[in-house]
């Protein structure tokens, strides 16, 4: 019998890398670090070691954590803390705006009461809207969470208030976050372009102006699962990487090729291979990082390593070993070494 745990739409959620969560637990002490990675289930190795991820559930229960321990909900990025709430405030007053322009002024008003300026940049073109993000100290420029997180959470935000998915049609990414655009395709549903000292947004100018529709009972229930690292577990529902991925994720035995998918979705073998490589993947990597964050989940729960290789449809424990090797640089053992003390 497969081992097959969790939903699919689940499974095909992406795991989160180690560094995100050494960012996350830096402003902390030694002993609340400590106390942080143990709430959330994660081992201290995670801190040094190359290519260790964690769960989505792993995040979450870590950020609430921090959150409440320091009472800042961006993880002292800016130069005041953001209290608790903050964000679901802001999430609950904004549905008495009009407009996303609104919003975005709106955003940079509030949150740069906790910082020296705005934390966005908004520059309109004649047919576009590059939304930048102004990070201005070390920390804010050096971290990846910041970046990630203050990109995400406008788009976002703004797009579920809209009811209604804004399109991108440009991710820059700063060059010093090169290794990560595998993280970025897959949160943006856009292959990002690197570019030298800023990360940005791109979309059509026409979205500045789309209504705000939600109510604020709705503001209410969505902000209940809306925080940061929530924002980091979701894909765009219409990219195709998610559909690449629920696809995939459908089949037990992890048998599926690129053909069966692409009926699965309706197009042509060598479309759905073509469409791919325009977003700077191809089919065997999206099965590969599927297969790689399947694994994390289940050794982030305990399971045994043969119990995971056979979950993932591999007749050896050791070919999965080695599979698992080259997705993250780190072996099976490792990833559930660096589960604390006392979780089985």
């Amino acid at each position: 019998m497969t081992t097959r745990l969790d939903p699919p739409d689940q499974i095909a959620h992406a795991t989160i890398p180690g560094r995100l969560v050494a960012e996350m637990v830096r402003p902390l002490a030694e002993d609340e670090r400590e106390q942080a990675l143990d709430h959330a289930d994660i081992g201290p190795a995670i801190l040094a070691a190359q290519g260790l991820r964690v769960s989505p559930a792993q995040f979450e229960r870590l950020h609430h954590f921090v959150v409440r321990a320091r009472d800042d909900e961006v993880h002292g990025l800016l130069r005041r803390p953001v209290p608790r709430g903050t964000f679901a405030s802001f999430v609950r007053l904004a549905t008495q705006l009009p407009t996303v322009r609104s919003l975005l002024i709106a955003g940079n008003e509030i949150y740069g009461l906790f910082d020296r300026g705005a934390p966005w940049t908004v520059e309109t073109g004649q047919s576009d809207v590059v939304l930048g993000l102004a990070a201005r100290r070390g920390p804010q420029t050096e971290s990846l969470l910041f970046t990630l997180t203050m990109l995400l959470s406008p788009w976002r935000t703004s797009a579920w208030l809209c009811g209604e998915s804004l399109s991108l049609l440009e991710v820059g990414l700063d060059r010093r976050f090169g290794a990560f655009t595998s993280e970025a395709r897959y949160l943006f549903g856009v292959s990002p372009r690197l570019v030298a000292g800023r990360s940005y947004l791109r979309f059509d100018r026409a979205e500045l102006e789309l209504p705000l529709r939600r109510s604020r009972d709705e503001a209410d229930e969505w902000v209940r699962t809306a925080s940061y690292p929530s924002l980091l577990a979701q894909p765009p529902r219409r990219s195709l990487e998610s559909r690449v991925r629920l696809a995939l994720s459908q089949d037990p035995t992890w048998r599926l090729g690129l053909a069966d998918v692409a009926e699965a979705l309706g197009m042509a073998r060598a479309t759905l291979a073509r469409h791919l490589r325009a977003d700077g993947t191809s089919f065997r990597q999206l099965r590969d990082e599927l297969r790689r964050d399947r694994a994390v989940n289940l050794l982030s729960q305990g399971h045994s390593v043969a119990e995971v290789a056979e979950g993932l449809g591999f007749s050896e424990a050791s070919a999965f070993q080695r599979a698992f090797k080259g997705w993250t640089g780190s072996t099976p053992g490792e990833v559930r070494r660096a589960r604390p003390p006392g979780i089985q």
